[in-house]
């Protein structure tokens, strides 16, 4: 979860990170339904497996795909051009368009915690026609459940959940519920070549939520930390889903000898 300014000055290469990201953890999740295949139902008809899969990159997509809608808006710090004929782009006008998509992909980001909850709600203690779970109650009911309680992944949980998602879903739910957070901007204009500079700083409130991480608000951008949310999102995904893997491993009910589907690997 860790800031590093440098990760993503470069919006560029940011994104370049953030799509391997991604792509890392969709492989992952498709190896996992081998081994939920192997290890556990014995078989490959595992739609509700598929479907929570599914579901969860959906939600990861729609934030990937807000961020583009974010960058095309501007990007903080950078010159863009304009047609001398016209007036230049308002900043305010751009700051507050940027802050309905960052609220966006705060929605889908915690969304996708949500429907990671019913996955493991699924995989550990739910009954198989109630799938529904949210985060935060997951996390309470970790230490009454015994195959959730001192579990690999049930460490792993209370870790992100204390690190990062509970700041996530309370600045959401402080959206939702009580009060909009808005963007300061800043902007240059060179009216003679018909170049602006449009700089919008991340919300405050957001912001003094995620302090410890970040720097001081005027040294990082909304483009910055759109990219950071995403990235540590996608990294935090990563490491439950290793922790997913031990845990079937660890309640198996497929014998190793009887998995159901094997791959050989050539000798060398």
């Amino acid at each position: 979860m860790e800031f590093l300014q440098n990760k993503y000055s470069n919006p560029t290469e940011a994104l370049k990170n953030v799509d391997a990201s991604f792509n890392k953890l969709q492989g992952k999740f498709i190896s996992l339904g081998t081994e939920y295949a192997n290890k556990i139902s014995g078989s490959l008809g595992n739609e509700v497996f598929y479907l929570f899969r599914d579901n969860i990159m959906r939600r990861l997509s729609a934030a990937l795909f807000h961020y583009d809608i974010l960058a095309k808006l501007n990007i903080s710090g950078f010159p863009a051009l304009y047609d001398l004929r016209k007036s230049p782009p308002d900043g305010f006008y751009v700051s507050l368009h940027q802050s309905y998509v960052f609220d966006s992909i705060i929605f889908h980001l915690v969304s996708g915690f949500d429907y990671f909850a019913s996955f493991v709600k699924y995989l550990s203690y739910g009954h198989k026609d109630d799938k529904r779970e949210i985060w935060s109650k997951l996390i309470k009911k970790i230490h009454a459940k015994s195959k959730l309680n001192g579990s690999v992944l049930g460490n792993e949980l209370k870790a992100i959940d204390n690190e990062f998602v509970q700041k996530l879903a309370d600045y959401r739910a402080r959206l939702i519920h009580n009060e909009s957070d808005f963007p300061r901007f800043s902007q240059t204009t060179k009216l003679s070549v018909g170049e602006t500079i449009i700089t919008v700083t991340p919300p405050k409130a957001f912001h003094k939520k995620f302090n410890h991480f970040l720097p001081a608000i005027d040294d990082c951008s909304i483009n910055e930390v759109s990219l950071w949310l995403l990235e540590s999102t996608l990294d935090g995904l990563y490491k439950l889903l290793k922790a997913t893997s031990i845990y079937l491993d660890e309640n198996r009910i497929t014998l190793p000898e009887d998995e159901f589907i094997r791959i050989d690997t050539p000798r060398k």
